[in-house]
């Protein structure tokens, strides 16, 4: 597998029955200033497994604590690439044991956090979404 920082159109959660699923069925993690819920499936899960990837992420901002979409959409954007840039480790560790995971980030500030801030909360998740899923091994 290339080592390659990119969030391609399969590695993003865009079924609604995996949405559905994550968030009744899902696990969460939070890191000032992001919660995360995650969800281990099985590949045959996916409708499209010719490009499954073994991460599977989406974001989501309040409309209610956050009204105006500009703003929503830098905040997700900013998420979108902390989690592009320190996806790597985890991705590979899961593609390794052929695991796949669908993850959702959700932004649980009141105000707009600068790019440092949500970088240090999303480099916390995955560590701690790491040990949850390898803490057997």
């Amino acid at each position: 597998m290339a080592r390659t920082h990119t969030l391609q159109k399969h590695e993003r959660l865009k079924s609604k029955k995996l949405i559905d699923r994550l968030f009744s069925e899902g696990h969460s993690l939070y890191a000032h200033p992001i919660k995360l819920l995650y969800l281990s499936i099985s590949p045959e899960d996916l409708a499209d497994s010719s490009a499954a990837s073994p991460l599977i992420f989406g974001v989501t901002v309040p409309k209610k604590r956050f009204p105006l979409s500009p703003d929503r959409n830098l905040i997700k954007r900013r998420i979108r690439e902390a989690y592009r840039l320190h996806k790597l480790p985890l991705q590979e560790k899961l593609a390794a044991r052929n695991v796949t995971v669908c993850l959702m980030c959700i932004y649980a500030r009141q105000e707009k956090g600068e790019y440092a801030v949500i970088e240090k909360g999303v480099k916390k998740l995955l560590k701690k979404l790491d040990e949850n899923l390898f803490a057997d091994t």
